[in-house]
Parts: structure tokens; sequence; C-alpha cells
């Protein structure tokens, strides 16, 4: 009798630690699954992007063109890079990576900034192009933007600066440097941007 009752305690024992594990393997299941839901409306957002046909070139002074019109938009609040309105479209995409430029306002007006995601919607980098742009008295910045296939990018900027009169109430129109740079950047196979 007593080999029966050990017996019996024994599949007892068993079949609850069993359940316990079954339980924890559903548990980790709706976790495994709900990357598939984000992946799922990510990719869905993705979807309601155009491809900006590259190359792109645009400057500070003028406008970007008009694509993404039927874009998700509450995705777009969900996956927006900061202070921007509305999606561009499409800059880049690989097997791992997607590089999204959306349209923020700058003090000329449309200002574009990147930002890359893992496939998942996990976002990896972002960079707002015209960080030099703007104009005040003693200061002017413009600058120039071209996107290219493969994921470069090319910003060249003009900067010039005054020196003010003595009451400072104008600058010296005499005392104007201009410099001029070049910036590369590379979008990465790992979704970095890197500076070149």
């Amino acid at each position: 009798m007593k080999k029966i009752i050990t017996v019996l305690l024994s599949f007892l024992i068993i079949s609850c630690s069993t359940n316990e594990r079954n339980n924890e393997g559903t548990e980790e299941q709706k976790l495994e699954n709900q990357p598939t839901e984000i992946n799922s409306e990510f990719q869905n957002y993705v979807k309601s992007l155009d491809k900006i046909p590259l190359p792109l070139t645009n400057n500070t002074l003028e406008s970007l063109p008009e694509l993404s019109k039927n874009y998700d938009k509450q995705a777009f609040e969900k996956y927006k890079a900061q202070y921007t309105v509305e999606p561009l479209g499409i800059f880049y995409q690989s097997n791992n990576i997607i590089a999204i430029v959306d349209v923020g306002i700058g003090d000329y007006g449309p200002a574009p900034n990147l930002t890359t995601f893992d496939r998942s919607g996990k976002k990896i980098d972002s960079i707002s192009f015209y960080q030099k742009s703007g104009t005040d008295m003693l200061y002017e910045g413009i600058e120039y933007l071209t996107l290219y296939k493969a994921g470069k990018i090319s910003v060249v900027d003009t900067v010039k600066i005054w020196e003010a009169n003595e009451d400072g109430t104008d600058r010296i129109d005499s005392t104007m440097k201009t410099s001029s740079n070049t910036t590369v950047y590379q979008v990465m196979s790992d979704g970095r941007i890197d500076k070149k």
C-alpha cells in the first residue's frame, strides 16, 4: 500500500511540474508573439510610405518633393523623428534595416531628418541634416543635401558670418567671412549613421 501511495504521489508531483512548465511555455510564446505584432505594425507603416527617388538633391531654400501622401498617420506618431511633422519616404533598406526620412520645420522651411530602424521597428540611429542652416544679423547658413543610392548622404554647407558695428545694431559688411564644408554620411549595415 505504501508503494502505491508513493507511486501516486510521484505521478502527482510530476504532472504538477509539467503543467507549470507548460504554463511558462505559454507565457514565453505570448512574449515571442509580441514582437511579431510590433513588426507587423511597423511593416504596415513602411508599406504606407513611398520610396524616395534617388539621387535626391535639396537645400534649405527649396521645398522637398511631396511624397508619401497616404502614410499611416497613427503609425507616424509612433515612429517619427523628434520635431517632425510628416514622413518624406523610404531612403534606404536592406534585409536588416530601413532608413526613413521625415520632414521637420527649420529656420528656412522643410528640414529632412533621417532615422534608421531594424525590421521590427526598433530605432537604431537618427540625424537632422540642416544643423547649420539659419539666419540672423551676423550669421547666414545654407546647406545642400544629396541622398544617394546605397545609403550615402552628402551635406555641403556655406556659412557667412559678420562682425557687429560698435553699438551692435547692424553688421559691418566688409567683415564678412565665408566658409564651406562637405560632410559625408553613410548608413551602415547595422543601421548606424556614420560620419565619414
